[in-house]
């Protein structure tokens, strides 16, 4: 459920995540009047990942950037394709 306020909540499925950002697709047609009924609230994340997985992720992401930063536009497209929609 995407919470808008303490009254309105919209049923929503998760499509991606990246970091703090994520994607979602509506169950029914989205309303958007329904957002002049509201005020955004900053919330701060509640979970962290374990501290022991801490160092092995970080290390696994660098080596994920070192490897996509040698690659051509076309490879990195094909590279990272499964992560967009046309």
């Amino acid at each position: 459920m995407l919470e808008l306020s303490d009254t309105i909540s919209v049923p929503v499925t998760v499509e991606w995540t990246a970091g703090e950002h994520l994607g979602v697709s509506f169950h029914d047609p989205f309303d958007l009047s329904l957002l002049a009924q509201t005020r955004p609230v900053g919330v701060q994340p509640t979970w962290a990942p374990p501290v022991y997985l801490d160092s092995a992720v970080q290390a696994a992401w660098e080596r994920r950037l070192r490897r996509l930063r040698r690659l051509s536009p076309a490879q990195l497209r094909d590279e990272l394709k499964e992560y967009f929609r046309d």
